[in-house]
């Protein structure tokens, strides 16, 4: 007998567990709500990643919203793009287009590297005023700073890698990565 129940769990354990995600939802929904509204930023980002991970479940257009907002909060402007562009896949409305434009207006893709990998120092030569976007500028400072790496947007404008000079122009993506020969040389030039 227990062999046999056994046996019908792991044969049926997918329709299960797609149930079981289903009736997880409306208590993700009500975590999230509760997040948002106290702005606990951290918290709505793991919400809305445990709600990703349901299976076979849609996810309302409004959760995708909340969850952009969250990443705005954040400096992630890389997934304020992405959930807009999920909830704009349920319905387009033209606040989420114009918020869309006003982003692909301002900032651009990223892709910031020392080889092999290594703390470095950003520096904006301006350091933006507006809150998304100056996170945005910090949280790349840090996440250099950290282990040299860093993917996601940044805002338009001029910076520093190391000593070298960059560009970040709206819709071109910005690929820098230095080598330790480079940053070598770039410290020689500054002396």
């Amino acid at each position: 007998m227990t062999r046999l129940a056994l046996l019908i769990g792991l044969l049926c354990g997918p329709a299960f567990a797609a149930t079981n995600d289903a009736g997880a939802l409306p208590g993700l929904l009500d975590e999230m709500s509760s997040y948002t509204e106290r702005q606990a930023w951290a918290g709505v980002e793991r919400t809305y990643e445990k709600m990703l991970a349901l299976e076979e479940v849609e996810i309302p257009r409004e959760v995708h919203l909340q969850a952009a907002h969250s990443a705005r909060a954040l400096g992630r402007m890389d997934l304020v793009v992405r959930r807009l562009e999920r909830a704009q896949e349920m319905e387009r409305t033209e606040e989420e287009t114009r918020w869309l434009s006003e982003i692909n207006e301002s900032f651009a893709f990223v892709e910031l590297r020392t080889v092999p990998a290594r703390s470095i120092e950003l520096v904006p030569e301006l350091m933006p005023f507006q809150p998304d976007a100056r996170l945005s500028v910090e949280m790349a400072i840090t996440a250099l700073a950290g282990d040299g790496e860093f993917i996601g947007m940044l805002p338009v404008g001029n910076y520093s890698l190391g000593g070298k000079g960059f560009e970040v122009i709206a819709g071109i993506t910005a690929h820098v990565e230095l080598s330790t020969k480079e940053l070598k040389a770039e410290k020689k030039r500054e002396k």
